[in-house]
């Protein structure tokens, strides 16, 4: 199985180190779920006769939706058609004027349509499902780093095209395995079958914002600190095999929460790689920043030492302890305002009271812009309910 995926430098891809985390695959798992499939890139490189069921999820609605219509038999014809029926034109502005049309239409399905299957399950018509997944590949796979965000004219229309045949053959190759694909919360995913140990786990969340240089890369973001909180208690005493991807806290003097959270002797730290900061736009002759990527897991088969240092990286603390280095941090002035604000927030939403004594609270609002600070009040708010527990049952039972 090649590494070609069909959004090849999807951001914040683990493509580059597929033998890694592969590595750290239990082998007597029969079922395997990605909650934040992302570009699905694992999934993609990765194939393993053994299981008997495959699920890749991603609440992204239109992330879904195009992995859905290349292996639902109504419409893989079809979207197989209009994606090999794109072009990429030389000319800048026809090609930019292209891409925003594809991404507007794109976000158009966001809020009514994800509400909408999340409530039912239900995907919509073949006709429109197909029309999304062509605009959803035009949108990644022709902007930088794969992100949707803005357009990207390095490729020429023969190298695109070219890319596309390629990968498209890979990606239909691998989906003859037939894997679900849904769009529900991941969080919910983890929570209601973390309890099954013939379950691999592959968790590949969007990183916690306070960890990352831009806190804001996906159209279905997950970078508020509680998110993290919450999902790591569910995995904690996970009986399915975990493999996580995330970064450590970046500074040395502020703990990182997942070490805080994983505190059994199964869970272990790994260093998967350094790599160069995928989110970083840098002028040329300049070198991005080093991004170094580790991976939390609760079983370490024996041939994983091959492939992965086995030093562990996981500081031993308690949540208490970690809470208590936190306020330390604060209280000397060693975090940023909007950082404290993230640690208050979580700590209130959480333990239902305050970490920090009110005066500094007060003089971090005051330092925080206004705006900043109502976005983050939405991020820490706004999580969509997850719905229609059943129908996802039915999908790995």
């Amino acid at each position: 199985m090649s590494t070609y995926n069909l959004l090849n430098g999807y951001v914040g891809s683990k493509a580059p180190y597929i033998s890694k985390i592969k590595a750290l695959f239990d082998d007597s798992c029969t079922k395997y779920i990605e909650p934040y499939c992302g570009g699905a890139g694992v999934y993609f490189s990765n194939y393993n006769g053994k299981y008997e069921k495959e699920w890749i999820n991603d609440s992204n609605l239109n992330i879904a939706i195009l992995y859905k219509s290349l292996t639902k038999p109504e419409t893989r014809e079809d979207t197989i058609k209009a994606l090999l029926d794109i072009k990429k034109p030389d000319d800048f502005g026809t090609a930019q004027t292209q891409f925003q049309r594809a991404k507007k239409e794109m976000l158009k399905l966001s809020a009514d349509s994800q509400l909408h299957y999340s409530n039912s399950g239900e995907w919509l018509n073949d006709d429109v499902m197909v029309k999304v997944a062509r605009n959803t590949f035009l949108a990644y796979s022709q902007s930088f780093n794969c992100s949707a965000a803005s357009y990207s004219k390095n490729k020429s229309d023969e190298k695109y095209r070219y890319e596309v045949r390629r990968n498209l053959a890979n990606v239909m190759e691998r989906l003859e395995t037939k894997p679900h694909v849904t769009c529900f919360d991941g969080l919910e995913i983890i929570k209601r079958f973390s309890g099954q140990p013939e379950i691999q786990f592959l968790i590949d969340w969007p990183y916690v914002g306070l960890y990352r240089r831009q806190s804001k890369l996906y159209q279905s973001e997950m970078a508020d600190l509680y998110s993290h909180m919450i999902g790591a208690i569910a995995l904690s005493h996970s009986k399915a095999a975990v493999v996580m991807c995330g970064y450590r806290s970046p500074r040395e003097e502020i703990p990182t929460i997942y070490d805080a959270v994983l505190t059994g002797e199964e869970w272990r730290c790994f260093k998967i790689a350094d790599a160069p900061s995928q989110c970083m736009v840098v002028k040329a002759g300049e070198k991005k920043a080093k991004a170094t990527e580790y991976v939390w897991t609760n079983r370490v088969p024996e041939r994983a030492g091959l492939y992965v240092s086995l030093h562990d990286y996981k500081e031993k603390m308690t949540l208490s302890e970690y809470w208590e280095k936190i306020y330390e941090a604060g209280r000397t002035g060693m975090l940023p305002p909007d950082e404290m604000l993230e640690y208050e927030y979580t700590y209130k939403k959480f333990f239902k009271k305050g970490l920090f004594n009110t005066k500094d609270t007060e003089r971090a609002i005051k330092e925080v812009k206004n705006r900043h600070m109502k976005e983050k009040l939405i991020l820490l708010t706004n999580e969509l309910a997850f719905r229609n527990s059943e129908s996802m049952d039915n999908v790995i039972n």
